[in-house]
């Protein structure tokens, strides 16, 4: 078996890691342990350790379930735990792809890998209903195998089939087939128990029973074959390890520790979850034969619960701890030590130990069960605090005449209207017919001199300035402004040369994406669409003062008829004295088998990573001696010389046939020594582009021929030929992504590999994104030198004025791993798939309703702020890509979205740091915990914080690596807090918390209770009333006064804390222990 080193862990995870790994092996202990640190710690690197770990002891594959309620999740960490595996071939095999239990049956399991990852969904894997078509599929295979009477007869088949059409079935049949022969007795014993028969039933009396119990509840007998299926798989493939992820979204499905026989059940879907759960677990079998059991999560229950709340905290935490001990005994221990606890807290002097004693027998049977590392116990008075910022922001007549409108419209509904107002910017058009007070409101007509407060679609058709009516919106776009919003991608954290263009007039601070949480399902869908026009405004709305304007709704391509406001045929003008408008740009960057040979050429050119080309080009390898900031004429001569060298140069007076850059480029790649794995991978790279692409592989093929012909002696290129091949090889995107890659990847892909990989994401994800209408304007108008040479020639400057090859430097970086600078193959076909992903977004578009009664939505765009969370209903987007986890990967881009908008389903368990440092509260959460798993999303492992408090350190940049590189290795040498510092923690590496808050609003008060909130909920765990706890010990500190007394008795309080984190106790091997408490 073959595992990777576990040297990317820190010391304080290590400590953990080696803290459970001793935990699962003890055979007097429940085998069942959670880590819950806190947030952008590293939990998938833990779990990455355990499997290591226990792999050490098992001579046969390990088989590991890994069970997340979300797929996003899922997905994210997936990759990451499969990472430890070295050999790509043995990670291949270690993937089971299928994500529900009664479908791996079909699927072949071979290979020896360290261990066999099952990634499965609970809800999925436990769940009720008739299942997918291909889950239906294996049922009726193996009924087939298990009575041969039924695999005579078709009839019962056709039960099963619904309500799958005849071509999907069939197609699915055909392909399907049992791969693990083992489970078909296991599912015959399960069957018959489900239909209430002995296992070793005839095959006939089985065969009558499932096709009466089809005919007669169909639901009901297709759910009772997918529950003996599942469990048939369960008995047939016992799990060594099952790690439950972010668990608390499905605590209920959890079995508890015994079945009262007289207990009420929740139903049979309860029963059903139970008995699966049940099974997963092991818990019909000895306790010395069951897996181990790992959860994750950083908020297994409520951390914190305000008296409104009940005793939501004190209920599961003690739930969780029974499941964990699965000894009841225990649970009343707990209980004693935690009411002792708290006496000594409420009445004890500052300075008494006796707390100490109680802390340390909570301690010590708490981490026989779980453990939690968090940032303050590592990093201590070094850990930078969020800057909340309050942004002040004033009511205007306008919103309150929206208020009043709402109102009067929501007349006879029975609750207030006043929340929605407050929060939902144009909320009768942003709210769908599923809001009450939508589906019930009888839609007021506006007075006289109040059009203005809708959302007016004429206005947005002329990209004219449309009024918001809603103070947080105006702060918002204050704060992110068109101009930011319209970027191609965010400047690097630390640029290469000054920045230029429209990146040299960022605001300050403003070098953030932004990470907005809402409370109303209302809001992510608005905001990303009035953010999203305001980025397009900033390129098409300079036309409407002075020229005839560019039409919002004419997005499509040229040919396409362009929709009006009304929906009708457009007309050649739009009112007296009002021109028509004109349809938005074409694209430039055409590739199309019909298109124009030279146009075809010229974009394979800008677009193709042509790796001789490309390596005389590096800018980080320019004498900057003497030159206090290189600018692009210097670059661009300093080029021209090194290609000069090479090819000569010819008198501009000898007449040239144009076109020759073609010429220039193929001669180049073709005398490197690279040139037949090059053509190996042209050629390659069009045989499987060919039928979707065939424009792209034929200029591809094209070039590979061109690179065989000779060159005539004689010939040179002329001057003018050097400048635009200096500026090719300098500032074409193909050439920057490949040195980009090369420089941070080394030689980790085979170079053919490499190259292919590169061709798909240049010359069709890089292509296409830099091809968007509103950057054919923004580039445009920004463009300082007045360039003639078209949209081709501002896209290469705009490549120089924004840094982008620093850009995708530092982002390769940050995806290979900061701190890692061995070559992985892996992590680089990763890092280049996450850049294409990324890149794939396309514009999706949200329904936007009219306020006059009748006629259909207006749809508007969201690309520069996306939401997350909405369903598939309530985004229209033809890519897909606002599916499963793209939009995690594209915000944790240089590149588009710059905003993401979201509900509470982006709070936990997804991580948003890499290109994010400021959080917008659009609504304040009711709790601490929430508003700390908020701010968790970006707090984490090289996150945009981190790295830009660490760019002062780079004063020069090396000539033969990745900056970020060189930066790892000097930082490792001042690593501290157990490895926290500095990738996750630097002393001004602080976050943005941004609040709107209105004039005397109440807001004030409720952010500054969230905050005295997180300071002492640590102190509340395992107590009834933690809100209660908190003020008592709010009042203490108040009535000690200020000065030295008040600090002993915060220094007190923050000693007494329970500390559940392994590394201060000396969990590491060969590390002294630091005491159980300081």
């Amino acid at each position: 078996m073959s595992v990777m080193k576990a040297s990317a862990r820190k010391p304080f995870q290590e400590a953990t890691v080696e803290h459970v790994l001793g935990r699962l092996r003890d055979r007097h202990g429940s085998r069942r342990f959670l880590v819950a640190d806190e947030v952008g710690l590293g939990k998938t690197l833990v779990a990455q350790g355990v499997i290591e770990g226990l792999c050490r002891r098992k001579r046969e594959p390990l088989r590991v379930f890994y069970m997340c309620s979300s797929l996003a999740i899922a997905a994210q960490n997936k990759r990451r735990l499969l990472e430890i595996i070295a050999d790509e071939t043995q990670r291949k095999q270690a993937d089971v792809e299928r994500d529900r239990l009664d479908l791996l049956p079909s699927v072949e399991v071979s290979g020896e890998p360290p261990f066999f990852l099952y990634s499965l969904t609970p809800h999925t894997t436990a769940g009720d209903g008739t299942g997918r078509v291909d889950e239906r599929v294996v049922i009726g295979k193996a009924l087939q195998e298990i009575s041969a009477t039924l695999g005579r007869k078709r009839a019962f088949l056709e039960t099963l089939r619904q309500p799958a059409g005849e071509k999907t079935w069939k197609a699915r049949w055909d392909e399907i087939e049992i791969q693990d022969r083992g489970v078909l007795k296991h599912f015959r014993d399960r069957v018959c128990e489900e239909i209430g028969r002995r296992p070793g039933a005839w095959e006939q009396t089985i065969a009558e029973e499932v096709e009466r119990r089809l005919e007669e509840d169909t639901r009901a007998t297709v759910e009772a074959l997918r529950r003996a299926m599942t469990l048939a798989v369960l008995d047939a493939l016992c799990p060594d390890v099952v790690i439950l992820d972010e668990f608390q979204r499905f605590f209920e499905m959890l079995p508890p520790p015994e079945r009262d026989e007289g207990e009420e059940s929740d139903g049979e879907g309860s029963r059903t979850a139970h008995d699966v759960m049940r099974a997963v677990l092991g818990m019909q079998r000895p306790r010395n034969e069951r897996p181990a059991v790992l959860m994750l999560s950083a908020t297994p229950y409520r951390l914190f619960a305000r008296t409104r709340d009940g005793q939501q905290h004190h209920t599961e935490f003690f739930l969780l701890m029974r499941f964990l001990y699965d000894d009841d005994r225990e649970d009343k221990a707990l209980r004693d030590l935690f009411a002792r606890y708290r006496d000594h807290l409420m009445r004890d002097e500052p300075g008494s130990t006796a707390v100490f004693g109680v802390k340390s027998e909570i301690e010590e049977r708490l981490l026989r069960v779980m453990c939690r590392t968090e940032r303050s116990r590592l990093a201590g008075d070094r850990l930078p605090a969020p800057i909340s910022a309050r942004r002040e922001i004033r009511l205007e007549a306008d919103d309150v005449r929206v208020y009043r409108h709402l109102d009067d419209s929501a007349e006879g509904v029975e609750f207030g209207v006043e929340p929605y107002w407050s929060s939902i910017p144009f909320p009768l058009q942003a709210m769908d017919q599923r809001y009450a007070l939508r589906a019930r409101a009888k839609v007021a007509p506006l007075r006289a001199g109040e059009r203005h407060l809708r959302l007016d679609f004429r206005v947005i058709q002329r990209y004219g300035a449309q009024r918001y009516p809603h103070p947080r919106l105006r702060g918002l776009l204050e704060q992110l402004p068109g101009d930011v919003l319209c970027l191609p991608w965010l400047p690097p954290s630390r640029a290469w040369w000054p920045l230029g263009g429209p990146f040299a007039r960022m605001p300050a601070g403003a070098c953030s994406k932004a990470l907005v949480f809402s409370r109303f399902r209302a809001i992510p869908r608005i905001l990303s669409a009035v953010l999203s026009y305001e980025a397009e405004r900033a390129a098409f709305g300079e036309e409407t003062a002075r020229r005839q304007p560019y039409d919002y709704f004419a997005r499509t391509r040229a040919g396409a008829q362009r929709e009006d406001i009304t929906g009708q045929a457009p007309r050649r003008r739009l009112g007296r004295g009002r021109l028509a408008l004109k349809r938005q740009p074409a694209p430039s960057f055409g590739l199309s088998a019909r298109g124009r040979h030279g146009e075809n050429r010229r974009t394979l050119l800008l677009f193709l990573p042509a790796p001789a080309l490309a390596a005389l080009a590096d800018p980080l390898t320019f004498d900057r001696s003497g030159v206090e900031a290189l600018t692009c004429e210097r670059a661009v001569a300093l080029v021209r010389a090194r290609l000069r060298d090479m090819l000569g140069e010819a008198s501009d007076a000898e007449p040239r046939p144009r076109g020759r850059l073609w010429r220039w480029v193929a001669t180049i790649e073709g005398r490197a020594r690279s040139a037949e794995a090059f053509r190996d991978a042209l050629e390659g790279w069009a045989q499987a582009v060919v039928k979707a692409h065939p424009g792209a592989a034929q200029t591809c093929r094209e070039l590979r021929d061109e690179m065989a012909r000779p060159l005539a002696p004689e010939d040179h290129p002329t001057d003018a030929e050097l400048n635009e091949l200096a500026d090719l090889a300098l500032l074409g995107p193909g050439n920057v992504l490949l040195r980009a890659v090369r420089r941070v990847f080394g030689e980790a892909l085979d170079p053919e590999e490499r190259w292919t990989r590169l061709l798909g994401v240049s010359l069709l994800s890089l292509r296409t994104y830099l091809d968007a209408p509103e950057w054919h304007r923004f580039l445009r108008a920004r463009d300082e030198r007045r360039s003639r040479g078209g949209h081709a020639e501002r896209v290469r400057r705009a490549v120089w004025d924004g840094n982008l090859e620093a850009v995708l430097d530092e982002y390769l970086a940050v995806l290979q791993g900061l701190g890692t600078t061995q070559p992985d193959a892996a992590r680089e076909a990763g890092a280049l798939e996450d850049l294409e992903r990324a890149l794939s977004l396309r514009d999706a578009s949200v329904a936007i309703h009219r306020l006059s009664r009748g006629g259909e939505p207006r749809r508007m765009r969201c690309h520069a702020a996306v939401p997350l969370g909405l369903s598939p209903a309530d985004v229209e987007d033809a890519s897909g890509a606002f599916r499963g986890d793209t939009l995690r990967i594209a915000f944790n881009s240089p590149f588009r979205p710059m905003t993401l908008v979201t509900t509470s389903i982006g709070q936990e368990g997804l991580d948003f740091h890499l290109y994010c440092r400021n959080v917008v509260h659009w609504d304040l959460p009711s709790n601490a915990i929430d508003l700390e798993q908020r701010d968790g999303r970006i707090l984490r492992y090289g996150s945009l914080a981190v790295r830009q408090s660490l760019k002062e350190r780079l004063v020069e940049l090396p000539s033969d690596r990745s900056p970020w590189h060189s930066l790892a290795a000097r930082v490792a040498r001042e690593e501290s807090g157990g490895g926290l510092e500095p990738w996750w923690s630097v002393p001004d590496a602080t976050i943005s918390r941004t609040v709107f808050v209105p004039s005397f609003s109440a807001q004030f008060e409720q952010l500054a209770h969230l905050e005295a909130d997180l300071a002492f909920y640590r102190l509340t765990l395992g107590q009834s009333d933690q809100e209660h706890l908190v003020r008592v010990l709010e009042r203490r500190i108040d009535t000690v006064g200020e000065g030295v007394a008040r600090r002993e008795m915060r220094a007190w309080l923050q000693e007494a804390a329970v500390n559940l984190c392994p590394f201060d106790r000396g969990a590491s091997p060969g590390r002294p222990s630091r005491g159980a408490h300081r």
